[in-house]
């Protein structure tokens, strides 16, 4: 009879497998144990070890580290320059409630002199993480914002760019009066879609403004107009006291005064015959040769010289 009975034998190999599977486990213990007792802290990153809810280390030196490991977690801050999505499926409305929606990004980066310790208490048990914390403030900054404008100031040229710095700047305002710890670098956005029923809107503000804008020109060229017209009405008035006073007999006065627009006209070179005798409409003959009718005409300014150029 052998040593080992059968029960004996198989009691033997259980063991023998027992054995080998607790060192198995205790292989992946400890292999779980040496990978998660390392990290690699990046460029521009701080790395916080907690214990317990409580910082215990805080890394800011790039490369391989080491922490506690089961009894420890690892919270990281990148402080590099971070960019975040904000306002996607968010209605905004104006003052005087015309809806968009205006979909932005921000450019923003943790403050390198930021008291982190005191930033993962005040998110620890939150949920959230800075860039929700960004994310938030700058939806809230563009509804304050759009809040203080109406649908006139949205046709305003340059609307967008003027957009983006006064989220940016009220969202600024916002983190710091808060007391988070964030430097925003920069607004994204390529503009606002309007809703439906707000476009019409628009177009109306549009329209009005375009045709403001024609209206001051055209009152701006009535100006002018009134402005020519009196200096030519005092150009005629020398221009007949100059001939009245060489004695032309004031019969001859309309005639002369046609010779003078005449030349204003640019007909100038014309035969003096054909703009003023005894064909013309006043019946008036002129009793001054043509020679002299020119040289008292070239005493008075012509109305072409007074006459400033204006949009119709």
């Amino acid at each position: 009879m052998g040593l080992f009975t059968r029960e004996g034998e198989q009691g033997f190999a259980s063991l023998k497998k027992v054995n080998v599977a607790g060192a198995a486990i205790a292989g992946l213990f400890a292999s779980a144990t040496a990978i998660g007792s390392f990290y690699i802290n990046e460029a521009r990153e701080v790395s916080l070890e907690v214990k317990f809810g409580q910082v215990t280390d805080i890394e800011t030196t790039p490369g391989l580290k080491f922490k506690t490991p089961w009894l420890s977690s690892r919270y990281s801050y990148s402080l590099a320059r971070q960019t975040s999505e904000v306002g996607a499926g968010t209605t905004l409305r104006t003052s005087d409630d015309v809806r968009l929606s205006n979909p932005f990004k921000i450019e923003w980066e943790i403050d390198e002199n930021a008291d982190l310790q005191s930033l993962y208490s005040e998110l620890k048990g939150t949920g959230s993480d800075i860039s929700d914390v960004v994310e938030v403030r700058a939806r809230d900054a563009a509804v304050q914002v759009f809040e203080t404008l109406t649908v006139a100031d949205l046709a305003e040229e340059g609307f967008t760019a003027n957009i983006k710095t006064l989220i940016k700047s009220k969202l600024l305002n916002n983190l710091l009066e808060q007391g988070w710890p964030v430097r925003v670098l920069d607004v994204l956005s390529d503009g606002f879609t309007l809703s439906p029923g707000s476009e019409s809107a628009l177009d109306a503000i549009v329209d009005i403004r375009q045709e403001a804008v024609r209206l001051d020109l055209r009152l701006e060229n009535a100006s002018k107009a009134v402005d020519v017209y009196k200096k030519e009405a005092e150009a005629d008035k020398a221009y007949l006291d100059e001939l009245s006073s060489a004695g032309l007999p004031e019969d001859d006065l309309v005639c002369a005064l046609q010779y003078k627009m005449a030349r204003d006209a640019g007909r100038v070179m014309q035969p003096f015959a054909q703009v003023c005798g005894a064909d013309n409409d006043s019946g008036a003959s002129v009793t001054l040769s043509q020679s002299e009718l020119d040289e008292l005409l070239g005493r008075v300014p012509s109305t072409t010289e007074i006459s400033a150029p204006y949009v119709d």
